[in-house]
């Protein structure tokens, strides 16, 4: 009955993805020998799925996971697959959805590929006419699918980070568009992104190792209308790019040398040109940030603050969108809460309530002129529970209440005013 399940569930899902959006489905056995497909160009597109790496990489690799795995070719196109026991007799078989873009590609950059590629004239032609109707997926959608795709094979629910990826790194930008810790109402949007963009700057300028906690995971960036080329590889290439330029200046920011900065986005750079797939960037994406945060934490190792305050000072960085208690620092650290308040004061020159506080308020700043989100709304998430309250501490702070602040700001930028841009506070643990 159990594998009956699984093959009903797995024919249902094939008719409705491909009356949908043509999205199809594959099925091959142990040897790679196709079983079906739901695509009407299953010859064609089985050419480019072998030539392009996929169904190797399906076979060999894919073999070895329980989960769903994401895998893209130099063309673009994203297939996902996982190995499911459909009925007694067949055993153990590879199931493929796909392929996919995330992204418009222009006619011309297929074209372009495919000669990289050297792939030969008949297939070329034939490839333009098809690859122009595979369908465009956002990554919510593709998650959507992708959970779908699990269920129907394992009767599980599954998230989005427990995807596996073709390159050897996460892909975040997957995880990130579904991710519970900071959402927006879609993911994908470039404004909507930019309050997250912000964040994990700011996490870059502190060295914050905790910054999944803070943003949730990565986000991925839309490129403006006006900015799209055609050519999806290109333009995630062009968005990571300008991402580690503003890492790389959130650092030196963050006290790392000039010299040590520019070194690390040549090299990144350098990297990013030499990537042929999506999922490749976007592990390297998730990369960037880690390095550089890690090189402006080692500078925080290397002050002459006691490792006791340090790890105090790691754990409210780490927690501090949560409630922080005395006690919970205290037993984090191996101390006593009177000890430990005293040293804190000692080498930190102010109390550990407020260090705590400037921390919360700096990302409230943050949020105030990068996202939609009522006053309310960012005093809860900063922990401060009442929008009084909250009121209170950060015109005690600031000198304007947050309505102001952000009125003030916005009030600036439409005059194109450069004394106007984003400064938000930076705690140094000097």
């Amino acid at each position: 009955m159990e594998f009956r399940n699984t093959e009903v569930r797995f024919a249902n899902l094939a008719t409705l993805l491909y009356v949908g959006c043509e999205l199809a489905v594959w099925c091959f056995d142990k040897d790679g020998k196709l079983y079906y497909t739901t695509s009407a160009y299953g010859k064609e597109l089985g050419t480019f799925l072998e030539i392009g790496g996929c169904k190797e990489y399906a076979m060999t690799k894919g073999v070895e996971y329980d989960k769903p795995f994401v895998m893209s070719d130099a063309l673009g196109m994203i297939w996902v697959g996982e190995y499911v026991e459909v009925t007694e007799n067949t055993g153990r078989v590879l199931v493929l959805m796909g392929p996919m873009f995330h992204m418009e590609t222009s006619q011309q950059a297929i074209r372009e590929r495919m000669k990289e590629q050297d792939i030969s004239l008949p297939l070329r032609n034939i490839g333009r006419q098809i690859l122009s109707r595979i369908p465009v997926l956002s990554i919510p959608v593709m998650n959507q699918y992708i959970r779908m795709f699990h269920f129907s094979a394992t009767g599980q629910i599954i998230c989005p980070d427990e995807y596996i990826y073709q390159s050897a790194l996460e892909v975040d930008s997957f995880a990130g568009a579904s991710s519970s810790g900071f959402q927006e109402k879609n993911p994908l949007d470039y404004e909507n992104s930019y309050a997250r963009e912000q964040l994990i700057l700011q996490c870059v300028r502190e060295g914050n190792l905790a910054y999944e906690n803070i943003v949730g995971g990565n986000y991925l960036q839309r490129v403006p209308e006006n900015y799209m080329t055609g050519d999806s590889l290109r333009e995630a290439k062009d968005i990571l790019i300008i991402f580690t330029s503003q890492c790389c200046r959130a650092a030196i920011e963050g006290k790392l040398s000039v010299k040590m900065a520019k070194e690390m986005e040549r090299h990144f750079i350098h990297e990013i040109e030499k990537c042929r797939k999506i999922t490749q960037l976007s592990g390297l994406r998730r990369q960037i940030m880690d390095k550089y945060i890690s090189r402006v934490h080692e500078i925080e190792l290397a002050s002459e603050l006691s490792r006791p305050i340090r790890l105090c000072c790691d754990y409210v960085n780490a927690h501090f969108m949560e409630p922080i208690t005395l006690s919970d620092i205290a037993r984090e650290v191996g101390y006593t809460e009177y000890y430990l308040t005293r040293k804190f004061q000692k080498e930190m020159g102010r109390q550990l309530g407020d260090y705590i506080r400037k921390i919360r308020l700096n990302y409230a700043k943050i949020l105030l002129v990068s996202s939609e989100k009522s006053i309310q709304e960012i005093s809860e998430w900063c922990q401060f529970g009442s929008r009084n309250y909250f009121t209170r501490m950060f015109k005690a702070e600031e000198g304007v209440s947050p309505r102001e602040y952000r009125e003030n700001y916005f009030s600036c930028n439409s005059r194109g005013r450069a004394s106007c841009n984003i400064t938000a506070y930076q705690v140094t643990v000097k």
